[in-house]
């Protein structure tokens, strides 16, 4: 059984990839069907218009300076080349490698948008220090001023995001600019304080480490990272889940618990030992670090999407 794992884990991961690069030898119809099928995979409507679609890397600027990278997907022709024209851009800022964008490109380029996964302050290559909601807020406004002055932006922005993702997306959803037309953050809350800590100021101690050692495990070997965050989404425990799972618990018992950090993650973590001295959200280390969006939901559930 763990071997039919290991094996169905690594299809999902190449054939996406291998597929694309088979199509371009298949021909027009045989590329058509199997962008057919990626679109009914997820939901989606067939393409009004099939194009091919080109990666690029940007440098983002941030007010203060600090420059983050990122990865665009836009239409090509047929020489291969990007069709700068004026559209509608996709914006998901994440902290888990923009690399990611590649496997959703297409789906957003063939229904007319430009899609733009910006790696995070801090996060690969981009600039800066990586502290959890502190800057999200300032760099959105940042960024989605930058997508205005573009060539291929016509001027229409939409952001979305999944989990922390859809958190950067709260808080550029939140900058009140006109462009931003849609916000789409999914499982996302709009403050952390409520996530780090249960009523009673107790921190959530287990999930705080978790997503610790997944950040630091993407960016210490990408490749190792990215397979210990697909057994997770597909709920498949083979040889990185399960040791993530022994580290985690074995640092949850250890104290003081300023000292979790090192047992999750072999280094301190500022972010961790920060918010554990200051549980208070009326303290003022949260002033600025809490509220990604001053927007909530009509209820503590949220909203169910079909």
């Amino acid at each position: 059984e763990m071997l039919l794992s290991l094996l169905h884990i690594y299809f999902l991961r190449f054939t996406h990839i291998i597929l694309r690069k088979l199509s371009k030898s298949w021909g027009k119809s045989s590329f058509q069907r199997y962008r057919d099928r990626v679109a009914a995979f997820y939901g989606l409507e067939k393409p009004s218009i099939y194009c091919a679609t080109i990666y690029q890397d940007l440098q983002i600027p941030m007010k203060d300076g600090t420059v983050t990278t990122a990865l665009i997907a836009l239409p090509c022709d047929e020489n291969g080349k990007a069709v700068m024209a004026r559209r509608p851009t996709i914006l998901v800022r994440t902290p888990y490698g923009s690399a990611a964008g590649k496997r959703f490109g297409d789906l957003f380029v063939e229904r007319g948008f430009n899609l733009i996964y910006q790696d995070t302050r801090g996060r690969f290559d981009s600039g800066g220090e990586f502290f959890p909601v502190q800057d999200e807020r300032a760099d959105g406004r940042s960024t989605i001023h930058w997508i205005k002055e573009q060539p291929f932006s016509d001027g229409r922005i939409g952001v979305h995001g999944v989990s922390y993702m859809g958190m950067t997306c709260w808080a550029a959803g939140a900058s009140a600019d006109p462009s931003v037309r849609v916000a789409v953050p999914v499982m996302a809350a709009a403050a952390i304080h409520p996530v780090a800590f249960a009523p009673g100021l107790a921190p959530a101690l287990e999930l705080v480490a978790l997503w610790t050692y997944i950040v630091f495990a993407l960016q210490r070997n990408p490749a190792r990272g990215g397979m210990l965050a697909l057994e997770c989404a597909l709920n498949r425990r083979l040889w990185h889940t399960p040791r993530m799972l022994r580290t985690v618990a074995a640092a949850c018992d250890v104290l003081p618990l300023t000292e979790v950090d090192v047992a999750t993650v072999q280094e301190r973590v500022g972010y961790m030992r920060l918010a554990v001295e200051n549980p208070d959200l009326h303290s003022p280390f949260w002033e600025g670090r809490n509220e990604l969006a001053a927007r909530q939901l009509p209820s503590p559930a949220g909203k169910r999407c079909k």
